[in-house]
């Protein structure tokens, strides 16, 4: 939640978490230990990105992700669709 007050300037609360994600890129490794938030307060201010957009978990199928989050959008997307 650092990450977003830092990047968003928003306070948020960790309620949860997903299944870890690794991912191999041939010459590096990630693994991303994904956290369940809830908005808490502030207004959202990009100090690191070009622009942002909430979407519904329903919605997430069509953005171009990156290999390491394709599992975690999908994980997203069977816990909290409707």
């Amino acid at each position: 939640h650092r990450e977003l007050a830092e990047e968003l300037g928003i306070t948020v609360k960790i309620t949860g978490r997903l299944r870890e994600s690794r991912h191999e890129y041939g010459d590096f490794s990630v693994t991303l230990l994904p956290l369940v938030a809830e908005y808490v307060s502030g207004v959202i201010t990009l100090h690191e990105h070009a622009n942002y957009e909430w979407v519904l978990p329903d919605d997430l199928q069509p953005y171009d992700w990156a290999p390491a989050d394709v599992q975690i959008a999908s994980d997203l997307m069977a816990e909290f669709s409707k």
